[in-house]
């Protein structure tokens, strides 16, 4: 499980609906937690398909523990 913030993931989603279309399956399956953390928003993820998917695309993700 890694989280990563919400300020780099958005934009990723709005400019791609294969993306989109995973995020909103992985929030319908309890798979994403939203947080603040050190007065960002973050977004904690438990797929790791989605995980792989947004590091592939440049946005690199902490270890989270959910």
């Amino acid at each position: 499980m890694k989280a990563f913030k919400a300020k780099q993931v958005t934009p990723l989603l709005a400019g791609d609906s294969q993306l989109m279309k995973m995020w909103k399956e992985a929030a319908a399956e309890d798979r994403l937690t939203a947080f603040r953390k050190d007065g960002e928003n973050w977004v904690g993820v438990k797929d790791e398909a989605l995980v792989a998917v947004l590091e592939s695309r440049g946005v690199k993700g902490e270890p989270w523990n959910g």
